[in-house]
């Protein structure tokens, strides 16, 4: 990732932080909550916009709209629910506790320097990160430890419930799947690079990208956001 770029993106985030948090909805007091609005990309597709909402008791993640589809992960419950509009379905992930010690020929190492030149964002540093297992590149990201984390814990949690349905299913994953990258992001060490505060910006050789637009530390969203629509049909991932 261009350090142009990245430092770019760094100004104009620290104009958000100096920016009063509004309301999303000026007319509709609801919850409070952070907000992160990234650009993602994934393999094989075009830049799309992605929004996550982080309360005490849940986590939302959309793509900006409050009336589309979104995924809703019930914090205390661990519970996932992935919402189909169209379908009009919920499906249902729980959180199932598995042990899964990390095996012993997953080797895995992060390579780390700050950005000095890099703009601070609340007082705070930015860092380059390469995450690698078993000296292969799996993951970069730039990092601004102690931003948000409230949000990163969130984000953590999320990524926990993912990874045991992976372990879950590790049996089905065909050999050729499993290689190191995957089974330390997905598996083993899904919260991995969260450890080292909140991405800005995250990247792989095979194309995934997600940047950071826009934050805001606390806004107030309409409860509505983190409720599931009534009627739809329930199916469950077991």
């Amino acid at each position: 990732m261009p350090m142009m770029t990245i430092r770019l993106m760094l100004l104009l985030l620290i104009v958000c932080v100096l920016l009063p948090a509004l309301p999303l909805h000026a007319e509709e007091a609801g919850v409070p909550a952070i907000m992160l609005q990234y650009d993602e990309q994934e393999p094989g597709t075009d830049v799309y916009p992605l929004r996550i909402l982080v309360s005490d008791k849940y986590l939302r993640i959309d793509e900006g709209q409050d009336a589309g589809d979104f995924i809703l992960m019930d914090r205390a419950g661990r519970r996932v629910y992935s919402i189909d509009h169209d379908e009009q379905t919920l499906l249902v992930l729980d959180y199932h506790a598995v042990e899964a010690d990390l095996p012993e020929d997953l080797v895995l190492s992060a390579v780390q320097a700050p950005d000095l030149a890099a703009p601070k964002i609340q007082g705070r540093q930015a860092v380059n990160n390469r995450y690698l297992a078993n000296d292969e590149p799996c993951l970069q990201t730039v990092t601004v430890p102690g931003l948000l984390d409230k949000a990163v814990t969130a984000l953590a949690e999320y990524a926990g419930i993912l990874a045991a349905r992976e372990l879950q299913i590790l049996d089905k994953v065909p050999a050729a799947v499993q290689t190191p990258c995957y089974l330390a992001r997905h598996v083993y060490a899904p919260a991995w690079h969260l450890q080292d505060g909140l991405p800005l910006q995250e990247w792989d050789a095979a194309g995934y990208r997600r940047s950071l637009v826009n934050f805001a530390a606390s806004v107030e969203v309409p409860a509505a956001l983190f409720r599931l629509p009534a009627g739809y049909e329930e199916l469950r991932l077991n």
